[in-house]
Formats: C-alpha cells, structure tokens, sequence
C-alpha cells in the first residue's frame, strides 16, 4: 500500500473546524466504497499548524486523481478545499515510508507533490 497526504492551510479555510481531521478522510473513504483507506492526521510544526490528513491506497498514482476530485467537487463543513489543499502521494510501501513516524517533515519530503 502506497499512502496519498492531504495538507490543509487554514488560513485558506472559511471554517477551519478541527473536525475536518475525521470528515475529510470519512467522506473520501465511503465516496471511493473503501478504496482509500483513512491513516489518522497529524499538525504541521509551522506559522499555521497546517493539518496534515494521510491515507492509504494499493494505487496512490491513480487514486490521487479521485482524491482531488473530490476535494474539488464537495464541501466540507462549509469549506471548498480546493485552494486550501495540497495533495501529496507515494507509491512506497507504508513500512518504509513511517520508518520514523515521528518525523511528519521526513515523512512528507519522500511524496510528490500532485498538480491539479
């Protein structure tokens, strides 16, 4: 399993409802009938503890497309997360990619960034 991250800035956000953390992921799980698995999030150590929303997919190349569909196409908690949205993906095994979980920096730089 490959893993596809979500950065959101909530600055960029109208309602930036910590909530998101569990709708975000919840709602893109059942969209894609359990394809794309909720990982948990974590808080950036940056200017605006940018939450960070991970997730699992056996195809993260392909599911990253759906991933920015839906982003694109649904509001969450009265927010269009389009332009609050950084999308991120690995095609690396879960193992090597959490070998320091801790390390939510070392853990993003090894995803590319996905262009909407």
């Amino acid at each position: 399993m490959g893993s596809i991250v979500i950065k959101l800035n909530p600055e960029k956000l109208t309602n930036p409802d910590l909530d998101l953390r569990y709708v975000v992921p919840d709602t893109i799980s059942e969209l894609t009938q359990g394809k794309i698995i909720n990982e948990g999030f974590d808080y950036l150590d940056d200017e605006c503890s940018t939450m960070v929303i991970l997730l699992s997919s056996s195809n993260p190349r392909e599911d990253v497309v759906t991933v920015a569909e839906i982003i694109k196409n649904n509001s969450f908690m009265d927010n269009q997360l389009n332009e609050a949205a950084e999308i991120l993906f690995s095609d690396k095994p879960d193992d090597e990619l959490f070998a320091n979980p801790h390390d939510i920096q070392l853990f993003l730089s090894l995803h590319e960034r996905y262009e909407k």
